[in-house]
């Protein structure tokens, strides 16, 4: 997956309660559809654009707009900007914790964003999703626009 994630606060510092990352990607970045048993997830744009796949909603975001996408319900992003940078907050914490465990270091300030052609339906392996309560399932098929 071509984005980078820097923690911002972690669960350790909010006492379990929330875990705050900032994300960026290049054009295309789209993670495997997935679900998240154990926290909700929001998606605040700094800048660029998404388009968030929530269930059977296609929400289309840019800078300033903020999406949610609630534990138990199958979602995704796609960058649909030349680059995207977004914050994403994690309820109760541990989010933090689950890209820390399936990432790896990018070093510095990490790489700018880049054009991305990543369409995979493949989730990257990792056996450490079952133990942050999310699971993958593919590309999404979204039904209706908001």
């Amino acid at each position: 997956m071509s984005t980078y994630g820097k923690v911002i606060a972690s669960a350790d510092e909010t006492d379990g309660r929330l875990s705050v990352l900032e994300v960026s990607g290049g054009r295309g970045t789209m993670p495997p559809l997935h679900v998240h048993r154990t926290d909700d997830e929001v998606f605040h744009v700094i800048e660029g654009e998404l388009t968030a796949y929530v269930g059977d909603a296609v929400v289309h975001l840019g800078s300033g707009d903020t999406g949610f996408a609630p534990r138990d319900v199958p979602h995704t992003y796609r960058v649909e900007s030349d680059g995207a940078r977004w914050l994403t907050v994690g309820a109760p914490g541990g989010l933090d914790r689950y890209f820390l465990a399936i990432g790896r270091p990018a070093g510095g300030d990490g790489p700018r964003p880049s054009r991305s052609r990543q369409t995979s339906t493949r989730p990257p392996s990792s056996s450490a999703r079952p133990a942050f309560g999310s699971s993958c399932s593919g590309l999404p098929a979204p039904s209706r626009e908001i």
